[in-house]
């Protein structure tokens, strides 16, 4: 495979926004690569919905009736330096004995975590004070190591049961 001029397949700059756009989701075309230092905050949410006791056969049955999504990511550069080599008057300056540029950052681990949390949850309490909860939750951890160039992807899956009587 060919790389223009200063990239090669193991230059920092080449793996860090091939593995933003691989693991986020995005399209390669649209990564920013102005600075591996995101400009906007990867969104977070939590849903949670009560109001179906409301609903006179449901409100019959159950004190309370909850049903819950979450999501939760994060994008975490473990360690980061400014390069000492970098001379922002040559950016064309190559390392010794390698093809590729120097670049104005050394990162050194970048991680991606993923959270649904839950993915699904539903809890509720019935009138005679008895009450369960169950939740289905997905995780993903993917972490990108520029010392060996070597990555790692962690997956979760969990199914939370429990019940009881108050």
């Amino acid at each position: 495979m060919n790389f223009p001029e200063g990239y090669g397949s193991n230059s920092q700059e080449v793996l860090y926004y091939s593995f933003l756009s691989a693991y986020s989701g995005g399209n390669s075309s649209t990564v920013g690569i102005s600075s591996p230092f995101p400009k906007f905050p990867i969104p977070n949410w939590k849903v949670s919905f009560n109001g179906l006791t409301r609903i006179k056969p449901i409100g019959n049955l159950f004190r309370s009736f909850n049903i819950t999504h979450g999501y939760r990511s994060m994008l975490s550069i473990s360690s980061w330096e400014t390069n000492v080599l970098y001379d922002p008057n040559n950016p064309g300056t190559t390392y010794e004995n390698s093809p590729n540029y120097v670049t104005k950052y050394d990162v050194n681990v970048v991680s991606i975590i993923e959270q649904f949390s839950p993915l699904i949850g539903i809890d509720f309490t019935m009138h005679n004070s008895f009450n369960a909860r169950v939740e289905y939750k997905k995780s993903r951890n993917i972490t990108m190591s520029f010392v060996n160039n070597q990555m790692t992807e962690i997956v979760g899956n969990e199914i939370v049961i429990g019940m009881g009587y108050r």
